[in-house]
């Protein structure tokens, strides 16, 4: 089920037409913002920074959990995890980026995995598939769909 949600909007999504009008430069800049954004809403999360949240988060935002049976509005995230010693750390890594549309209606998919410590030890990983859209020439995160999480630590690269 979690795994389908994810498959229907990259169908949708990759629908979206990708103009060849748009120069190179302004793809790799938009891909250069999506992923340091993307790290940026992990720290804030870690410091509680409620007010960059507000600005990075859309109004119309979801974050679907694992389970597939639990979701959060950006209200409700917010009051969740903004809360000072939520989380340790939280980093991103392995982040990939897709870029959609033009000027007007941009919109950009990254996947990813995200490790956390929290102070009762809890360590996790999760990987997420995440929408971005741009609305009036800032990026704000639409989506969060978590499509699998491991407990412990990252596995060491061989």
């Amino acid at each position: 089920m979690r795994l389908g949600l994810a498959a229907i909007i990259l169908s949708i999504l990759a629908a979206l037409p990708c103009h060849a009008a748009e120069s190179t430069e302004v793809v790799t800049a938009d891909m250069a913002i999506l992923q340091t954004l993307d790290q940026q809403i992990e720290s804030a999360m870690v410091r509680a920074d409620t007010a960059f949240l507000q600005k990075a988060l859309a109004d119309d935002f979801r974050f679907n959990h694992i389970n597939a049976h639990r979701f959060q509005t950006k209200a409700q995230l917010i009051e969740e995890f903004g809360k000072p010693g939520a989380f340790l750390s939280r980093t991103v890594d392995s982040v990939t980026i897709e870029p959609h549309g033009e000027a007007a209606s941009k919109v950009g998919i990254t996947t990813g995995r995200i490790h956390f410590k929290t102070p009762d030890g809890n360590e996790q990983t999760l990987w997420y598939v995440r929408v971005y859209a741009q609305r009036a020439g800032a990026w704000q995160l639409l989506s969060h769909i978590t499509t699998a999480k491991a407990k412990g630590p990252l596995p060491v690269a061989k």
